[in-house]
Protein backbone atom coordinates (compact mmCIF):
# COMPACT_ATOMS: atom_id res chain seq x y z
CA UNK A 1 0.00 0.00 0.00
CA UNK A 2 1.05 3.91 -0.31
CA UNK A 3 2.44 5.90 2.66
CA UNK A 4 1.41 9.05 3.08
CA UNK A 5 3.82 11.94 4.22
CA UNK A 6 3.48 15.02 5.94
CA UNK A 7 6.07 17.89 7.06
CA UNK A 8 6.83 18.93 10.90
CA UNK A 9 9.18 21.88 11.89
CA UNK A 10 10.64 22.58 15.23
CA UNK A 11 11.04 26.22 15.47
CA UNK A 12 13.67 27.78 17.43
CA UNK A 13 11.02 29.19 20.24
CA UNK A 14 9.49 25.74 20.74
CA UNK A 15 6.71 25.61 18.86
CA UNK A 16 5.65 22.89 16.16
CA UNK A 17 4.53 23.56 12.47
CA UNK A 18 2.91 20.31 10.73
CA UNK A 19 2.01 20.92 7.00
CA UNK A 20 -1.00 18.50 5.71
CA UNK A 21 -0.01 19.09 2.01
CA UNK A 22 -3.15 21.55 1.02
CA UNK A 23 -1.81 24.14 -1.29
CA UNK A 24 -4.85 27.67 -1.32
CA UNK A 25 -4.98 28.65 -4.74
CA UNK A 26 -7.78 31.24 -6.00
CA UNK A 27 -8.77 31.19 -2.16
CA UNK A 28 -9.38 27.51 -2.14
CA UNK A 29 -7.38 24.70 -0.67
CA UNK A 30 -6.52 22.16 -3.29
CA UNK A 31 -4.76 18.43 -2.63
CA UNK A 32 -1.62 17.87 -2.79
CA UNK A 33 -0.44 14.41 -3.32
CA UNK A 34 0.90 12.42 -0.41
CA UNK A 35 3.52 9.98 -1.46
CA UNK A 36 6.61 10.92 -1.10
CA UNK A 37 7.74 10.80 -4.34
CA UNK A 38 4.46 11.87 -5.40
CA UNK A 39 4.93 15.76 -3.88
CA UNK A 40 9.17 16.32 -3.62
CA UNK A 41 9.89 17.78 -6.48
CA UNK A 42 11.89 20.78 -6.97
CA UNK A 43 8.93 23.46 -8.43
CA UNK A 44 6.14 21.52 -6.19
CA UNK A 45 3.99 24.40 -4.45
CA UNK A 46 3.58 22.40 -1.27
CA UNK A 47 7.57 21.73 -0.85
CA UNK A 48 8.65 25.13 -1.91
CA UNK A 49 6.23 26.62 0.72
CA UNK A 50 7.34 24.71 3.46
CA UNK A 51 10.90 25.75 1.77
CA UNK A 52 9.65 29.53 1.73
CA UNK A 53 8.91 29.45 5.54
CA UNK A 54 12.16 28.35 6.55
CA UNK A 55 13.80 30.52 4.18
CA UNK A 56 11.64 33.19 5.91
CA UNK A 57 12.30 32.48 9.80
CA UNK A 58 15.95 32.99 9.35
CA UNK A 59 16.62 30.37 11.83
CA UNK A 60 17.48 26.85 12.76
CA UNK A 61 14.61 24.62 12.54
CA UNK A 62 14.23 20.98 13.25
CA UNK A 63 12.31 19.05 10.27
CA UNK A 64 11.24 15.63 8.87
CA UNK A 65 9.29 14.45 6.28
CA UNK A 66 7.52 11.31 8.37
CA UNK A 67 5.24 9.04 6.63
CA UNK A 68 2.45 7.41 7.84
CA UNK A 69 3.99 4.11 8.24
CA UNK A 70 7.27 5.64 10.55
CA UNK A 71 6.23 3.76 14.01
CA UNK A 72 7.10 0.59 12.33
CA UNK A 73 10.66 2.01 10.60
CA UNK A 74 13.33 1.19 12.90
CA UNK A 75 11.40 -2.65 13.46
CA UNK A 76 11.26 -3.42 9.84
CA UNK A 77 14.59 -2.26 9.15
CA UNK A 78 15.68 -4.08 12.18
CA UNK A 79 18.02 -0.94 13.79
CA UNK A 80 17.72 0.67 17.30
CA UNK A 81 18.53 4.00 15.87
CA UNK A 82 18.19 6.56 12.72
CA UNK A 83 19.58 9.64 12.68
CA UNK A 84 20.14 9.16 16.33
CA UNK A 85 16.32 8.64 17.28
CA UNK A 86 15.08 5.62 18.42
CA UNK A 87 11.51 4.16 18.55
CA UNK A 88 10.06 6.30 21.28
CA UNK A 89 11.23 9.90 19.62
CA UNK A 90 9.97 8.84 16.41
CA UNK A 91 7.18 7.41 18.00
CA UNK A 92 6.20 10.90 19.28
CA UNK A 93 6.83 12.92 16.15
CA UNK A 94 4.64 10.55 14.11
CA UNK A 95 1.84 11.15 16.90
CA UNK A 96 2.55 15.31 17.04
CA UNK A 97 2.32 15.04 12.64
CA UNK A 98 -0.38 13.00 12.41
CA UNK A 99 -2.54 13.52 15.31
CA UNK A 100 -3.87 17.46 14.11
CA UNK A 101 -5.19 19.06 11.13
CA UNK A 102 -2.08 20.59 10.41
CA UNK A 103 -2.09 24.05 7.95
CA UNK A 104 -2.62 24.73 4.48
CA UNK A 105 0.17 26.37 2.11
CA UNK A 106 0.03 29.18 -0.21
CA UNK A 107 0.30 28.82 -3.80
CA UNK A 108 4.32 30.23 -4.45
CA UNK A 109 6.43 30.54 -7.37
CA UNK A 110 9.75 29.90 -5.00
CA UNK A 111 12.62 27.86 -5.43
CA UNK A 112 15.86 26.45 -4.24
CA UNK A 113 17.66 28.08 -7.21
CA UNK A 114 20.81 29.80 -5.93
CA UNK A 115 20.17 29.16 -2.47
CA UNK A 116 21.57 26.71 0.25
CA UNK A 117 20.43 23.91 2.67
CA UNK A 118 22.28 24.37 5.56
CA UNK A 119 22.69 21.14 8.34
CA UNK A 120 23.93 22.98 11.49
CA UNK A 121 23.69 19.91 13.01
CA UNK A 122 26.57 17.73 10.90
CA UNK A 123 27.75 21.12 9.87
CA UNK A 124 27.06 20.93 6.05
CA UNK A 125 25.73 22.29 3.51
CA UNK A 126 24.37 22.02 -0.27
CA UNK A 127 24.37 24.13 -3.14
CA UNK A 128 20.94 24.09 -4.40
CA UNK A 129 22.17 25.35 -8.11
CA UNK A 130 25.01 22.54 -8.48
CA UNK A 131 22.47 19.42 -6.73
CA UNK A 132 20.00 20.78 -9.72
CA UNK A 133 22.50 20.55 -12.23
CA UNK A 134 23.62 17.06 -10.77
CA UNK A 135 20.06 15.65 -10.08
CA UNK A 136 17.89 16.77 -13.09
CA UNK A 137 16.64 13.84 -14.84
CA UNK A 138 14.53 14.92 -18.08
CA UNK A 139 12.51 18.52 -19.20
CA UNK A 140 12.95 20.20 -15.83
CA UNK A 141 12.38 17.40 -13.56
CA UNK A 142 14.33 17.39 -10.63
CA UNK A 143 13.51 15.60 -6.98
CA UNK A 144 13.33 17.83 -4.80
CA UNK A 145 16.33 17.06 -2.13
CA UNK A 146 14.60 17.98 1.35
CA UNK A 147 12.45 15.93 2.11
CA UNK A 148 14.14 13.24 0.60
CA UNK A 149 16.89 14.28 2.94
CA UNK A 150 14.52 14.34 6.04
CA UNK A 151 12.26 11.59 5.27
CA UNK A 152 11.33 9.04 8.20
CA UNK A 153 9.70 6.03 7.02
CA UNK A 154 10.94 5.73 3.28
CA UNK A 155 11.25 2.25 2.00
CA UNK A 156 7.92 0.89 3.92
CA UNK A 157 5.06 1.69 1.32
CA UNK A 158 4.54 2.41 -2.44
CA UNK A 159 5.59 5.49 -3.64
CA UNK A 160 8.49 5.92 -1.44
CA UNK A 161 11.97 6.88 -3.02
CA UNK A 162 12.38 3.38 -3.68
CA UNK A 163 14.14 3.48 -7.48
CA UNK A 164 17.09 5.18 -7.19
CA UNK A 165 19.54 5.55 -10.59
CA UNK A 166 23.17 3.57 -10.26
CA UNK A 167 24.89 7.47 -9.92
CA UNK A 168 21.77 8.46 -6.69
CA UNK A 169 23.51 9.22 -3.32
CA UNK A 170 21.26 5.92 -1.52
CA UNK A 171 23.19 6.92 2.04
CA UNK A 172 21.78 10.44 1.81
CA UNK A 173 18.41 8.83 2.40
CA UNK A 174 16.91 10.55 5.62
CA UNK A 175 20.27 11.67 6.62
CA UNK A 176 19.23 15.11 7.82
CA UNK A 177 15.85 13.65 9.67
CA UNK A 178 15.01 16.02 12.60
CA UNK A 179 18.43 17.83 12.34
CA UNK A 180 18.43 21.61 12.43
CA UNK A 181 18.18 22.96 9.23
CA UNK A 182 18.12 26.51 6.94
CA UNK A 183 17.91 28.05 3.79
CA UNK A 184 20.04 30.56 3.29
CA UNK A 185 22.08 32.79 0.86
CA UNK A 186 25.23 31.44 1.90
CA UNK A 187 26.59 28.92 3.39
CA UNK A 188 28.73 29.21 6.63
CA UNK A 189 32.45 29.11 5.84
CA UNK A 190 33.65 26.62 7.94
CA UNK A 191 30.72 23.85 6.97
CA UNK A 192 31.74 21.13 4.86
CA UNK A 193 29.50 20.83 1.39
CA UNK A 194 28.00 17.25 0.56
CA UNK A 195 26.84 16.57 -3.01
CA UNK A 196 24.00 14.15 -2.40
CA UNK A 197 22.14 13.08 -5.92
CA UNK A 198 18.41 12.19 -5.84
CA UNK A 199 17.25 10.17 -9.22
CA UNK A 200 14.78 7.63 -10.25
CA UNK A 201 14.97 5.11 -12.58
CA UNK A 202 12.34 5.35 -15.67
CA UNK A 203 12.97 8.64 -16.91
CA UNK A 204 15.84 8.43 -19.79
Amino acid sequence: MGQYYRAIVKKQNGRFDVYNRNVVRNGKSEYTFAKLTEHSWWYNDFVNAVCLDLYCRKERNRIAWIGDYATEFLRCKEIKTFNGLDSTKIRMLAKRCWNCDGKDVDENDFTLDGLYLINHTKKEYINCTAYYQRSEMTDKWCLHPLPILTCIGNGLGGGDYCSPTIDSTEEYIGYWAWDEVSIENQPPIDYTEIEPVFKETGWD
